[in-house]
């Protein structure tokens, strides 16, 4: 069975918020396992306010040493006033500023993983790659699962290889 409550649609993405009850390693290895997914990210949910969005991230790195790192933008809304690489260098200044970490964009310790969409951005420090793919991958499209509590929103953003594709969790 499904571990979402309700499943949306964002540009490229579906939305599927997690009971608070649904450990991130059981979502994390059901998906690795699902036939035609690329990837997916545990996010967590913020504003598109660039200050906010560096301030969420920085709080969930918390004290976490970090000597390299990389940010990486996907840009959903293209009317976003901000492009893509220069919302990454503004985040990566923030970043940078409160580790002191150098910037890698080749073998980063640490990826950062930011999600522009329509009325909310995401961010993630873990990317995860599927175990089993399709053989061919000519479209992508994600799904997104959200966490809605008090503390935070989690996310979970996943590239499949085929458009389309429902998947039964």
């Amino acid at each position: 069975g499904t571990c979402a409550e309700r499943i949306s649609y964002g540009p490229g993405r579906l939305i599927m918020p997690l009971p608070d009850d649904v450990p991130w390693p059981v979502v994390r290895d059901r998906l690795r396992h699902v036939f035609g997914l690329t990837s997916f990210l545990l996010c967590q949910q913020s504003e598109r306010s660039l200050d906010v969005l560096a301030r969420d991230i920085i709080a969930t790195l918390g004290e976490q040493p970090v000597s390299t790192f990389a940010v990486r933008t996907k840009r959903a809304d293209k009317t976003y006033p901000v492009g893509s690489p220069e919302i990454s260098r503004v985040i990566g200044r923030a970043v940078q500023d409160h580790t002191r970490a150098r910037v890698d964009l080749e073998h980063p310790e640490l990826e950062i993983h930011i999600e522009m969409l329509d009325r909310d951005a995401f961010f993630s420090l873990e990317k995860v790659s599927a175990t089993v793919r399709a053989l061919v991958s000519t479209a992508r499209r994600s799904m997104v699962a959200t966490r809605r509590n008090v503390a935070a929103s989690w996310v979970v953003i996943v590239s499949t290889s085929r458009k389309g594709r429902s998947t039964n969790l």
